[in-house]
């Protein structure tokens, strides 16, 4: 069969052009927090330390995760879809292996965030 110049029948194509289609975006969910990403500013080298304490005394803030409160996570194969070809995962160890790098993460209070 040809399909070019032909019409096509779409199911969701009536959905998608009143606007009444349902994408993951418009799904609420309850009880989510959302957490600040704070990366790193040198290219290569070794977290010594990270002073938390104003973060983690901040108004409505749920945790503050570094390398060294992190949960452990199982290492994964390499793959070509992780940013930079990583091989690491981020906020498991002291390492920074490029600028730009997650080397924090802030957790406020849902009740804070606006969604």
């Amino acid at each position: 069969m040809n399909a070019v110049g032909q019409p096509i029948s779409r199911v969701d194509g009536r959905l998608k052009v009143t606007g009444d289609a349902r994408y993951t975006a418009d799904i609420r969910l309850e009880a989510i927090v959302h957490a600040a990403i704070v990366y790193s500013t040198i290219a290569n080298g070794r977290t010594v330390s990270i002073d938390t304490a104003a973060a983690e005394n901040a108004p409505g803030v749920l945790a503050v995760l570094t390398h060294e409160n992190m949960p452990r996570m199982k290492a994964l194969p390499w793959s070509h879809l992780r940013p930079q070809g990583q091989t690491y995962l981020p906020l498991q160890d002291d390492q920074i292996h490029y600028a730009g790098q997650p080397a924090q993460a802030r957790c406020p209070d849902r009740r804070l965030c606006k969604a």
